[in-house]
């Protein structure tokens, strides 16, 4: 919720969402108006695209970069898991799946990682869920920082019947090793 708006405004807006859909508690309409989180986990999740390559989605990089970057290339997207498991990890990983890598490891910018953790509030989340442990990439201001915490593994699921080739490919990417 907004604080631009009174107490008595966001009352009236929680009472217009809620009512005729469900019953919440006091507590939970307060913590809803003062916009606090209901509840908070140290688990991450990760979802691991074991579709065909040519059907990802894949995301652009932003139009400022974009405009940076030499007219001929066509490295346009942001590295997926899939991108730095392959061809960035180093050899000390080597002998581990993709899933293990999703779980146990993420790619973070050396300077986002140094922000984040440098904030009062995320001092315990950072240490909680990262070890000291960080591994320079083949990618500038790029680490693979092991995470205490592993997090948990979503990825497609294929219908046996309908699509056995699907369903082994996602296993062969997920569970055998990259390299």
């Amino acid at each position: 919720m907004s604080t631009d708006i009174s107490v008595k405004e966001q009352l009236k807006t929680i009472a217009s969402t809620f009512s005729g859909s469900q019953e919440i508690s006091t507590q939970e309409a307060v913590y809803t108006c003062l916009g606090m989180k209901q509840c908070n986990t140290s688990t991450g999740y990760i979802f691991i695209n074991t579709s065909h390559p040519d059907k990802r989605t894949r995301m652009l990089k932003p139009i400022a970069i974009r405009g940076e970057m030499d007219p001929q290339s066509n490295d346009i997207f942001h590295d997926g898991i899939s991108e730095y498991s392959n061809m960035s990890r180093p050899y000390s990983l080597e002998d581990i799946t993709l899933a293990e890598f999703g779980a146990n490891y993420e790619i973070r910018s050396k300077k986002n990682f140094a922000k984040k953790s440098s904030d009062s509030d995320s001092d315990m989340e950072a240490e909680n869920t990262y070890s000291i442990d960080s591994t320079l990439i083949g990618k500038p201001n790029k680490c693979i920082h092991k995470r205490k915490i592993r997090k948990i593994i979503r990825y497609l699921r294929f219908n046996v019947d309908k699509n056995e080739q699907d369903l082994q490919r996602k296993c062969h990417v997920i569970f055998t090793m990259a390299r």
